[in-house]
Order: C-alpha cells, then structure tokens, then sequence
C-alpha cells in the first residue's frame, strides 16, 4: 500500500488543472487520504505483542480502506482514460 500512496502521491502532482479532470482529481484526492489512513491505522499497533482480537480488527479496518483505495483507483483510471480519448 505504501509504493501505491507514493505513486498517488507523485501522480496528483502531474494531474493537469484542467476542470474537464476536476472529477479525477477528486478521485485521486480520496485515494490519497485513504491510502494515508491505512498506513496510519496499520503502523498504530505492535503487531508482535498485540493480542490477536486486536489484530483482527485493525486487519478488517485496513482491508476496508485497501478496497475503497483501489476502487477509487479503478474510477480514476475510467476518467483518466476517458479524458486521455478527448
């Protein structure tokens, strides 16, 4: 999850200000802050010594924000795709 934030990262950077791409970018922006709170919530236990109930949840939380990420990944690729055709 953490080389995908850094390609969000860098690919909100390169997104041209284009208010045909407003849409994508807002995409981007949500993949970003999701992606951010999965490395946040994974980082905020020692998984050794955590008690597995724990674990458990913090893996269910992180499964959660991994498939919104992606998701919002999948619709920005849609829109950049169909911006990339215009």
């Amino acid at each position: 999850m953490q080389a995908a934030h850094c390609a969000l990262v860098v690919a909100l950077k390169s997104a041209p200000d284009d208010p045909d791409f407003a849409i994508a970018r807002q995409h981007l922006q949500a993949a970003i802050a999701l992606s951010d709170e999965y490395q946040r919530i994974y980082w905020s236990i020692f998984w050794k010594t955590s008690p597995e109930k724990l674990k458990r949840k913090i893996r269910f939380q992180c499964h959660e924000l991994a498939f919104d990420t992606y998701s919002h990944m999948i619709e920005l690729a849609i829109l950049v795709n169909k911006y990339a055709a215009d």
